[in-house]
């Protein structure tokens, strides 16, 4: 007898020590699980707040004045609001994860990306100083941080076309497109090297919980009828919990907070609800990034991304390719006639009317213009969307220009050139219009 009380006073104090470890493990667990989603949080907070610092600033400078010499500030205010919050800087960023527990390549792939947004930033300033040269901004407090950039002596006595061509071309390039996709590339690397140093934890812990496992077995083994019913609660509460969670926490998937003991059900709900805001962030995120505030239809950087995957697709599933390319009429008439609240309903009114009629893959590439890819193209259904949409343009009461093209082999027809023949034709149809209302405007003094 005392030998067997002895034994079983051996296997609970091991056993006492295993549910004390597997304990430890699930607050270690835990917490690798959300500093990771907190450490990708932050980096792709950084990368947001690089992207709207871009996409502002390249706006303005592109495009800094109407027609009649206007500058539209408007634009460039959110790029002065950031700058003047010191929001998501290079230095911020690489100051706080000096004091992070993440592996030195996570903090070289922040460098570099650190640098490209220091560079970009740089290249901004001094393309937006160029441009306030010839177009200066008002004197209001929000325009203050970028209100007295400075340009060279040999910058400031050249032509103003020049200096806002030299603006223009600083982020058009191919240096600056460069230097996006490094920057892009270097945040996606930095983000997958915090998810592999947490995997690397889980896998550790996995082998602690399966040493676990083994030793459980050993004193089952030892003193079967004795510890018989403690190891089936331990297995059905311990083990089975762990063992299902690593293979769900490669897969990003939800635990169940309703099994398992106290401390793994706290563990699974502080890693189900770290998994939920992380995949809405990125969501949102993404959605943000990719879709034009106004019209709500993807913007300029999806479109590009949308050209990528056709190019990369080798063909599979995108044959017949037909491009269509649009050109919104009349919207700085509208603008100036009655108002830019007018010319924004003129905008949505065109985005809806392109949208269902050519489907999903439509997008405002900027300003007023458009373009929609249709994939498996057959012409008569073509012939009929093309219907629907001039029904549709009279229906709204919106004018818009527009031409298209069809490649069979992007081999054969790059996307480019089908850009080129569909802008020919949609500007040939631009200007008949604009001839139709000259002799319009012409015939009503004879009348």
């Amino acid at each position: 007898m005392l030998p067997a009380v002895i034994r079983v006073v051996i296997i609970m104090a091991l056993m006492a020590y295993f549910v004390h470890r597997a304990n430890s493990l699930n607050e270690k667990l835990s917490t690798a699980l959300k500093d990771s989603a907190e450490y990708v949080e932050e980096i792709s907070d950084f990368m947001a707040g690089v992207s709207l610092l871009n996409e502002t600033s390249s706006s303005f400078i592109v495009n800094p004045a109407d027609g009649e010499g206007n500058v539209i500030y408007g634009q460039i205010m959110p790029f002065a609001n950031e700058l003047s919050t010191g929001h998501r800087r290079a230095e911020d960023i690489l100051e706080s994860f000096e004091n992070y527990d993440v592996s030195d390549q996570t903090m070289e792939y922040l460098k570099s990306a650190c640098e490209d947004a220091k560079a970009f930033l740089s290249t901004q300033l001094h393309a937006i100083a160029l441009v306030t040269s010839v177009y200066p901004l008002p004197l209001i407090p929000a325009l203050e941080p970028i209100s007295n950039l400075q340009i060279s002596e040999e910058e400031a006595n050249m032509p103003a076309q020049a200096r806002l061509g030299l603006a223009k071309s600083l982020v058009l390039n191919e240096e600056y497109g460069a230097r996006r996709k490094s920057l892009a590339t270097s945040i996606n690397a930095a983000i997958s090297a915090v998810k592999e140093h947490s995997a690397v934890e889980i896998n550790d812990t996995n082998r602690k919980v399966t040493t676990i496992k083994v030793f459980l077995w050993l004193s089952v083994a030892l003193s079967a009828l004795i510890l018989a019913f403690s190891f089936l609660v331990i297995y059905r509460f311990l083990v089975y919990p762990l063992t299902k969670a690593s293979k769900l926490f490669l897969h990003n998937k939800k635990l169940n907070e309703n099994y398992g003991l106290k401390e793994f059900r706290i563990a699974a709900t502080s890693y189900n609800n770290l998994l939920e805001r992380r995949n809405t962030f990125e969501s949102l995120l993404k959605k943000s990034a990719e879709t034009d505030v106004l019209t709500a239809l993807p913007n300029r950087y999806a479109f590009e991304n949308f050209i990528k995957e056709l190019e990369n697709s080798k063909g599979e599933g995108i044959y017949p390719l037909c491009f269509y390319s649009f050109d919104l009429n009349y919207l700085k008439i509208t603008n100036d006639t009655y108002g830019h609240l007018s010319g924004d309903k003129l905008l949505e009114s065109a985005a809806k009317t392109i949208k269902e009629s050519f489907g999903d893959n439509c997008f405002r590439v900027g300003g007023d213009e458009f373009a929609a890819f249709i994939k498996c193209y057959d012409e008569k259904a073509g012939i009929k969307a093309e219907e629907r949409f001039k029904q549709l343009l009279e229906k709204e009461g919106v004018s818009i220009s527009f031409g298209s093209s069809v490649s069979t082999d992007l081999g054969v027809k790059s996307i480019d050139q089908m850009m080129v023949e569909a802008d020919k034709i949609m500007y040939e149809r631009k200007r008949l219009l604009h001839m139709i209302d000259r002799e319009k405007s012409d015939a009503k003094p004879r009348n």
